[in-house]
């Protein structure tokens, strides 16, 4: 779809993975050491939204689109 140069501008970098209680306290882990100009490296976009506008933008008035058809 093309979205891949999109999301890239819109990442954010993670350098570990950190499992937690509900106190907060770390209980696990493990860092992240993927090269961030690989094209397999992972991309974690803060929120859900910004991916469901970008593939909106691709699709918007080239097909029907529904939105909270519960």
């Amino acid at each position: 779809m093309g979205l891949l140069p999109a999301l890239r501008v819109r990442r954010y970098d993670i350098d570990e993975l950190r499992l937690v209680n509900d106190h907060w306290q770390r209980v696990g882990g493990f860092g992240v050491n993927v090269s961030r100009r690989s094209p397999a490296a992972a991309i974690s976009v803060y929120r859900r939204s910004t991916l469901a506008k970008l593939i909106y933008k691709k699709i918007e008035g080239r097909c029907k689109t529904l939105f909270d058809v519960g």
